[in-house]
């Protein structure tokens, strides 16, 4: 129904509770808290060094990620350069999907469901530019096995 109908301020829905997500927007938000936690949850055992590159491990050859998560660390404890020798994707990586998360939860409060996650002006440039740093990263990752950026991350 048309928030804007006159039939729809006959039972009660204003137009203005379409950008919060109307009458079961308590809902939502619950999910978009889940889904912030999650994240954070995610981020929390991805920063506490448990993980193991499983590429790594087989190949004994570091992988396209490979030195993120040790990036992603120096950069939290302001080690810009470290970061960069890492891996030099990374901080880029971490601002695209730092925004692609930020969208999620918004996302995940306003309908209840990410279907809408891609679509849309800002879904798609997102999409787009976590496309673009994926094929750099692994254009980096071939390149830095040629010595370029420093040469392989120890694995």
């Amino acid at each position: 129904m048309n928030r804007n109908h006159p039939a729809a301020a006959h039972a009660g829905i204003s137009a203005g509770s379409a950008l919060l997500g109307g009458p079961k927007r308590g809902i939502f938000w619950w999910r978009a808290g889940l889904a912030v936690a999650a994240i954070g949850a995610y981020a929390a055992y991805m920063l506490s060094g448990v993980v193991q590159c499983t590429f790594a491990k087989i190949t004994h050859h570091p992988c396209p990620a490979c030195g993120g998560t040790r990036s992603v660390h120096a950069l939290l404890h302001g080690d810009f350069m470290g970061a960069l020798q890492f891996n030099p994707i990374a901080p880029l990586f971490v601002i695209v999907l730092g925004a692609l998360s930020a969208r999620a939860v918004w996302i995940a409060g306003r309908d209840g469901n990410l279907y809408a996650l891609g679509r849309g002006v800002v879904g798609v440039w997102l999409v787009r530019a976590l496309v673009a740093v994926l094929v750099i990263d692994v254009v980096v990752w071939a390149a830095r096995f040629f010595g370029l950026f420093g040469g392989p991350v120890p694995v």
